[in-house]
Protein backbone atom coordinates (compact mmCIF):
# COMPACT_ATOMS: atom_id res chain seq x y z
CA UNK A 1 0.00 0.00 0.00
CA UNK A 2 1.45 3.31 -1.02
CA UNK A 3 1.79 6.13 1.48
CA UNK A 4 -0.40 9.12 0.92
CA UNK A 5 2.40 11.44 2.09
CA UNK A 6 4.02 13.51 -0.60
CA UNK A 7 7.81 13.60 -0.71
CA UNK A 8 9.37 16.90 0.25
CA UNK A 9 10.58 18.99 -2.61
CA UNK A 10 14.20 19.96 -2.98
CA UNK A 11 13.19 23.54 -2.32
CA UNK A 12 11.76 22.67 1.13
CA UNK A 13 15.05 21.04 2.27
CA UNK A 14 17.30 24.09 1.71
CA UNK A 15 17.89 27.37 3.49
CA UNK A 16 17.13 30.59 1.78
CA UNK A 17 19.91 33.16 1.40
CA UNK A 18 18.36 35.34 4.09
CA UNK A 19 18.19 32.42 6.51
CA UNK A 20 21.85 31.61 5.88
CA UNK A 21 22.86 35.22 6.48
CA UNK A 22 20.89 35.28 9.74
CA UNK A 23 22.60 32.08 10.94
CA UNK A 24 26.03 33.46 10.01
CA UNK A 25 25.27 36.71 11.82
CA UNK A 26 24.20 34.83 14.96
CA UNK A 27 27.38 32.72 14.89
CA UNK A 28 29.49 35.86 14.48
CA UNK A 29 27.78 37.53 17.43
CA UNK A 30 28.26 34.46 19.62
CA UNK A 31 31.93 34.22 18.61
CA UNK A 32 32.46 37.91 19.42
CA UNK A 33 30.95 37.32 22.84
CA UNK A 34 32.98 34.19 23.56
CA UNK A 35 36.43 35.23 22.25
CA UNK A 36 37.25 37.67 25.08
CA UNK A 37 36.29 35.05 27.63
CA UNK A 38 38.41 32.45 25.84
CA UNK A 39 41.35 34.85 25.63
CA UNK A 40 41.03 35.63 29.33
CA UNK A 41 40.90 31.93 30.18
CA UNK A 42 44.00 31.30 28.05
CA UNK A 43 45.91 34.11 29.75
CA UNK A 44 44.84 32.79 33.16
CA UNK A 45 46.17 29.36 32.24
CA UNK A 46 49.45 30.89 31.03
CA UNK A 47 49.79 32.90 34.24
CA UNK A 48 49.30 29.71 36.27
CA UNK A 49 51.94 27.95 34.15
CA UNK A 50 54.30 30.90 34.70
CA UNK A 51 53.76 30.72 38.45
CA UNK A 52 54.50 27.00 38.36
CA UNK A 53 57.71 27.72 36.43
CA UNK A 54 58.92 30.15 39.08
CA UNK A 55 57.99 27.70 41.83
CA UNK A 56 60.12 25.03 40.16
CA UNK A 57 63.00 27.49 39.72
CA UNK A 58 62.74 28.49 43.37
CA UNK A 59 62.71 24.83 44.39
CA UNK A 60 65.82 24.27 42.27
CA UNK A 61 67.45 27.31 43.90
CA UNK A 62 66.68 25.92 47.36
CA UNK A 63 68.06 22.51 46.43
CA UNK A 64 71.20 24.25 45.20
CA UNK A 65 71.47 26.03 48.57
CA UNK A 66 71.06 22.77 50.46
CA UNK A 67 73.97 21.32 48.51
CA UNK A 68 76.15 24.42 48.91
CA UNK A 69 76.19 25.28 52.63
CA UNK A 70 73.12 27.55 52.42
CA UNK A 71 74.80 29.82 49.88
CA UNK A 72 72.49 31.33 47.27
CA UNK A 73 72.97 31.03 43.54
CA UNK A 74 75.61 32.98 41.67
CA UNK A 75 74.37 34.74 38.55
CA UNK A 76 77.59 33.94 36.74
CA UNK A 77 81.18 33.20 37.60
CA UNK A 78 84.28 32.99 35.42
CA UNK A 79 85.55 29.43 35.23
CA UNK A 80 88.02 27.42 33.23
CA UNK A 81 86.64 25.42 30.27
CA UNK A 82 85.92 23.19 28.58
CA UNK A 83 82.77 24.76 27.16
CA UNK A 84 79.79 22.38 26.90
CA UNK A 85 76.15 22.63 25.87
CA UNK A 86 75.03 22.53 29.51
CA UNK A 87 77.78 24.75 30.92
CA UNK A 88 80.30 26.19 31.32
CA UNK A 89 79.34 28.55 28.48
CA UNK A 90 81.28 30.92 26.29
CA UNK A 91 80.60 34.62 26.90
CA UNK A 92 80.75 37.34 24.30
CA UNK A 93 83.68 38.89 26.18
CA UNK A 94 85.96 35.90 25.61
CA UNK A 95 85.54 34.46 29.12
CA UNK A 96 83.98 31.13 30.02
CA UNK A 97 81.16 31.29 32.56
CA UNK A 98 79.11 29.07 34.80
CA UNK A 99 75.58 30.54 34.83
CA UNK A 100 72.74 30.33 37.32
CA UNK A 101 70.51 28.69 34.71
CA UNK A 102 72.83 25.70 34.60
CA UNK A 103 73.04 25.48 38.40
CA UNK A 104 69.23 25.45 38.67
CA UNK A 105 68.81 23.40 35.50
CA UNK A 106 70.51 20.44 37.14
CA UNK A 107 67.62 20.29 39.59
CA UNK A 108 64.62 21.21 37.40
CA UNK A 109 65.75 19.13 34.42
CA UNK A 110 63.86 21.00 31.68
CA UNK A 111 64.89 24.25 29.97
CA UNK A 112 61.23 24.97 29.12
CA UNK A 113 60.78 25.88 32.79
CA UNK A 114 62.84 29.00 32.07
CA UNK A 115 60.30 30.28 29.52
CA UNK A 116 57.00 31.93 30.41
CA UNK A 117 54.29 30.69 27.99
CA UNK A 118 53.25 34.33 27.45
CA UNK A 119 56.77 35.37 26.46
CA UNK A 120 57.23 35.28 22.69
CA UNK A 121 60.38 37.45 22.61
CA UNK A 122 63.60 35.97 21.33
CA UNK A 123 66.09 38.82 21.77
CA UNK A 124 69.85 38.84 21.50
CA UNK A 125 71.81 36.54 23.75
CA UNK A 126 73.91 38.03 26.51
CA UNK A 127 76.27 35.12 25.94
CA UNK A 128 77.14 33.00 22.98
CA UNK A 129 75.43 29.89 24.37
CA UNK A 130 72.82 31.45 26.65
CA UNK A 131 69.68 29.52 27.53
CA UNK A 132 66.64 31.51 26.47
CA UNK A 133 64.77 32.58 29.57
CA UNK A 134 61.94 34.77 30.84
CA UNK A 135 63.26 34.98 34.39
CA UNK A 136 66.32 36.44 36.07
CA UNK A 137 67.80 36.43 39.56
CA UNK A 138 68.25 39.44 41.80
CA UNK A 139 71.94 40.25 41.70
CA UNK A 140 71.88 41.27 45.35
CA UNK A 141 71.08 37.67 46.34
CA UNK A 142 72.72 36.03 43.32
CA UNK A 143 75.82 38.13 42.74
CA UNK A 144 78.11 38.06 39.75
CA UNK A 145 81.34 36.84 41.25
CA UNK A 146 84.97 36.62 40.17
CA UNK A 147 86.83 33.34 40.45
CA UNK A 148 86.62 31.28 43.62
CA UNK A 149 83.74 33.20 45.20
CA UNK A 150 80.53 31.92 46.69
CA UNK A 151 77.02 33.32 46.79
CA UNK A 152 75.26 35.28 49.50
CA UNK A 153 74.32 33.49 52.72
CA UNK A 154 70.66 33.38 53.73
CA UNK A 155 71.58 35.04 57.01
CA UNK A 156 72.47 38.24 55.13
CA UNK A 157 68.97 38.61 53.72
CA UNK A 158 67.23 40.80 56.24
CA UNK A 159 63.69 40.84 54.76
CA UNK A 160 63.28 37.53 52.89
CA UNK A 161 59.51 37.82 52.52
CA UNK A 162 59.90 41.15 50.69
CA UNK A 163 63.10 40.43 48.80
CA UNK A 164 63.07 39.41 45.16
CA UNK A 165 65.06 36.30 44.35
CA UNK A 166 63.93 35.10 40.90
CA UNK A 167 61.51 37.14 38.83
CA UNK A 168 60.14 37.76 35.37
CA UNK A 169 62.21 40.01 33.13
CA UNK A 170 61.76 41.46 29.66
CA UNK A 171 65.49 41.14 29.09
CA UNK A 172 65.10 37.40 28.97
CA UNK A 173 68.09 36.81 26.70
CA UNK A 174 69.87 40.12 26.49
CA UNK A 175 70.73 40.94 30.08
CA UNK A 176 71.22 39.22 33.39
CA UNK A 177 70.75 42.14 35.73
CA UNK A 178 67.28 42.55 37.24
CA UNK A 179 68.70 44.64 40.07
CA UNK A 180 67.55 48.17 40.88
CA UNK A 181 69.81 49.64 38.18
CA UNK A 182 68.69 47.55 35.23
CA UNK A 183 65.06 47.61 36.28
CA UNK A 184 65.22 51.38 35.98
CA UNK A 185 65.62 50.76 32.25
CA UNK A 186 62.34 51.53 30.45
CA UNK A 187 60.27 48.46 29.71
CA UNK A 188 62.12 45.90 31.80
CA UNK A 189 59.12 45.09 34.00
CA UNK A 190 57.21 42.53 31.92
CA UNK A 191 53.44 43.05 32.12
CA UNK A 192 52.70 39.66 30.56
CA UNK A 193 49.95 38.80 33.01
CA UNK A 194 47.28 41.48 33.37
CA UNK A 195 49.71 44.30 34.07
CA UNK A 196 51.98 42.37 36.39
CA UNK A 197 54.55 39.62 36.65
CA UNK A 198 55.53 36.59 38.72
CA UNK A 199 58.10 36.92 41.48
CA UNK A 200 59.80 34.33 43.65
CA UNK A 201 60.79 35.82 47.00
CA UNK A 202 63.78 34.91 49.13
CA UNK A 203 61.63 33.18 51.74
CA UNK A 204 60.42 30.75 49.05
CA UNK A 205 56.91 32.03 48.34
CA UNK A 206 55.86 32.91 44.78
CA UNK A 207 53.22 35.45 43.84
CA UNK A 208 51.88 37.54 40.99
CA UNK A 209 52.56 41.21 41.55
CA UNK A 210 51.16 44.20 39.71
CA UNK A 211 54.06 46.49 38.93
CA UNK A 212 52.10 49.64 39.77
CA UNK A 213 51.77 48.34 43.33
CA UNK A 214 55.55 48.75 43.66
CA UNK A 215 55.88 52.11 41.94
CA UNK A 216 58.70 54.47 42.75
CA UNK A 217 59.79 57.04 40.23
CA UNK A 218 63.46 56.52 40.94
CA UNK A 219 63.78 52.83 40.18
CA UNK A 220 61.53 52.20 37.23
CA UNK A 221 58.55 50.94 39.22
CA UNK A 222 60.34 48.74 41.77
CA UNK A 223 61.35 49.67 45.29
CA UNK A 224 65.07 49.54 45.99
CA UNK A 225 64.23 47.70 49.25
CA UNK A 226 63.03 44.73 47.18
CA UNK A 227 66.60 44.29 45.88
CA UNK A 228 68.92 45.54 48.63
CA UNK A 229 69.17 42.72 51.10
CA UNK A 230 72.63 42.17 52.43
CA UNK A 231 73.46 43.43 55.93
CA UNK A 232 77.11 44.44 56.13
Amino acid sequence: MQSSRCPRSAESRTFTLIELLVVIAIIAILAAMLLPALAKAKEKAQAIACTNNVKQLMLGAYMYKDDNRQMNLIDRIVVAGPVTATGPRAGNDGNTYAFWVDSVGKYVGDNQVFICPSDSAEGANCCIQAVRRSYQPNLETCPRCPNNRTGIKDSLIVQPSQTFHIMESNYNTSACYPDQGSYAMPGNCPARHNGGGTIGFADGHVSWTKWTDLNTAQYGGLKVANFTLAAD
